[in-house]
């Protein structure tokens, strides 16, 4: 599971983002966007959206 969040989001606060990492099943990775509010992460820092997906595309098994 990956999760982008930003830390200014006033409708999805930062704890709800934690709450679900704590419970999801399996490995998380959790990128947090500073100052970003309930936006598009790509749009606000698109080298950091771009590192973290692919961060993340990086821990997956290859496919057949």
């Amino acid at each position: 599971l990956l999760i982008l969040h930003g830390d200014a989001d006033p409708r999805a606060p930062l704890d709800q983002a934690t709450a679900i990492a704590q419970r999801a099943a399996g490995p998380v990775q959790t990128m947090i966007f500073p100052g970003a509010g309930h936006i598009s992460l790509i749009a606000h820092d698109p080298a950091r959206w771009q590192a973290a997906v692919q961060a993340w595309l990086n821990t997956l098994p290859p496919t057949p």
